[in-house]
């Protein structure tokens, strides 16, 4: 599984909203709009998906990106944990692997239910980032550098964490579908998440000794290169109405 894993997980999120025609939508953490893009060909020219993120340059590129589209969208800067909405101003809202990168997940939740609509649909998806495993010989090595990963997100455990902050916040019909993202090519994987980043940053912080990363990422290229690499993680996505 590489890209297409990824794009099969967010069409699900789109399913889970039930969008119907004239419906408004919002997509919280944005990036550069190709999520809002799609939810606008399924609200119709009476709809309006809206696209925030905290990058303004981020929002600049969404709105390059959507020149010459006449499309019923916007794309605004904005904080999560604070959002510039009235209540119930949304059908339905979004967040994909956005609430991992959040200081404070359950306030972002909380604005979110805020700003959605009685009866209105909530749809989230995480990565539990501990739940990141692949097979290399030196379990203590490999441990260490995958939780140091880990740990370096502000919100690492929040894929297994959102079933709770549903249910405290009081959103209703809770549903959670946790799918496992697997790789066997190892440059792709080190192309998207940064492997060798990974353990370098593990070295330099001294959780891992040089000579220990050195081997790990040697056994990953071997393995990559006589075609033994498995990576894999599990992320989760839960969805809700707002009673």
């Amino acid at each position: 599984m590489t890209a297409e894993a990824f794009e099969a997980s967010k069409r699900r999120t789109y399913q889970l909203l039930n969008i119907q025609e004239g419906h408004r939508i919002l997509d919280v953490g944005c990036g550069t709009g190709q999520d809002v893009r799609s939810l606008a060909q399924l609200v119709g020219s009476s709809g309006r998906v809206t696209g925030i993120d905290s990058s303004e340059a981020m929002v600049s590129e969404a709105l390059k990106r959507m020149e010459g589209e006449a499309l019923p969208v916007e794309y605004l800067s904005g904080d999560a944990h604070n959002l510039d909405f009235p209540d119930q101003a949304f059908d339905g809202c979004r967040a994909y692997h956005v609430l991992m990168h959040l200081e404070d997940p359950r306030k972002a939740l909380a604005e979110v239910v805020r700003v959605t609509r009685s009866g209105g649909r909530i749809v989230l998806c995480e990565p539990d980032l501990e739940t990141w495993m692949i097979d290399a010989p030196n379990r203590s090595v490999t441990r260490r550098i995958l939780n140091f990963r880990c740990d370096g997100f502000r919100s690492g455990w929040v894929g297994r964490q959102l079933p709770a902050l549903f249910s405290e916040i009081g959103i209703t019909d809770i549903s959670i579908e946790p799918v496992t993202l697997e790789w066997t090519d190892y440059a792709w994987t080190d192309q998207r998440f940064g492997l060798h980043t990974i353990a370098e940053r593990a070295k330099e912080a001294g959780v891992v000794s040089a000579d220990e990363a050195a081997e790990w990422l040697g056994y990953l290229e071997e393995a990559g290169r006589t075609g033994r690499f498995f990576a894999a993680f599990t992320m989760f996505t839960v969805s809700g109405h707002k009673p």
